[in-house]
């Protein structure tokens, strides 16, 4: 993936148009149009994206696949079986629930979903490790 490539994604994520992101930036439209077709590197307004999206820079950037710069955060947190199968079955609940609201609303194609599924499945994945590190007492770990 491309700078450019993430830029429109998360841009669309957002639902907004390039002229809706390039006035939050106070660019031309033309100027951010060019940030997404790699054309130019947005370096002079890398902190405003990052704070418009809530995404490092360097994820910006492909520098990083970590969204948040969280990864340091849960690398020696394992989950249990249990709580793997938690998320599992949080995550097939989430997604039975907006399936047919989805669909209806966009048309949206299966590999949408099935990508959609994935980034919520990772974020949970996340989040539990992040809150187990959080409220576990040290004793309680499991580190490797």
């Amino acid at each position: 993936m491309t700078t450019g490539q993430r830029l429109k994604m998360l841009r669309e994520q957002r639902g907004q148009s390039q002229a809706d992101i390039a006035k939050l930036l106070g660019v031309g439209r033309t100027t951010y149009l060019k940030y997404e077709s790699g054309e130019n590197r947005p370096t002079r307004k890398l902190k405003e994206l990052s704070a418009l999206f809530n995404v490092t820079s360097d994820y910006i950037m492909c520098l990083s696949n970590d969204p948040h710069g969280t990864q340091h955060l849960t690398k020696n947190i394992d989950l249990s079986s249990k709580e793997e199968r938690e998320i599992v079955s949080d995550l097939e609940d989430m997604m039975n629930s907006m399936a047919s609201a989805v669909y209806e609303a966009k048309g949206t194609e299966q590999e949408d979903m099935e990508a959609l599924q994935a980034t919520l499945h990772a974020a949970m994945i996340q989040a539990k490790k992040i809150t187990k590190k959080k409220y576990t007492p040290k004793k309680g770990r499991n580190h490797h």
